[in-house]
């Protein structure tokens, strides 16, 4: 066999690196695997890094290399603050009370100058 090349787990058909699904029996072509720890490439069925020594876990099936990956969980929105509700418009109040009590002031004055006769209408 040539380097590069492996063989269909199933049917025995020399597979070229990068195929995922055997073109002789169609069956999912086991990928390789790579220790956690420091990074060797795994040959199939061994339990331990030829390299490091450290575990590793169970052999990937040809099933479980095919199953495709579940989506992720779509990402929520961050929490939302709920948004205070609109303050009455105190100031606006405010000004209109204030422009409401000097027009009333004014008239008032107006008033009390005619009465006292320091102010004359003429129509």
């Amino acid at each position: 066999m040539t380097e590069g090349m492996n063989r269909c787990e199933h049917c025995g058909t020399e597979l070229t690196p990068g195929l995922k699904f055997c073109t002789e029996c169609g069956q999912p072509v086991a990928q390789a695997r790579f220790c956690e720890q420091c990074g060797a490439r795994l040959p199939q069925g061994v339990r331990f890094c030829e390299s490091c020594g450290s575990p590793v876990g169970a052999p990937a099936t040809a099933a479980q290399v095919a199953e495709p990956l579940s989506p992720l969980p779509e990402a929520s929105a961050p929490a939302r603050r709920s948004e205070p509700k609109p303050r009455p418009r105190r100031r606006a109040k405010a000004c209109l009370w204030t422009l409401l009590a000097l027009v009333l002031l004014i008239a008032v004055a107006a008033l009390a100058a005619y009465a006292a006769g320091w102010l004359q209408v003429t129509w």
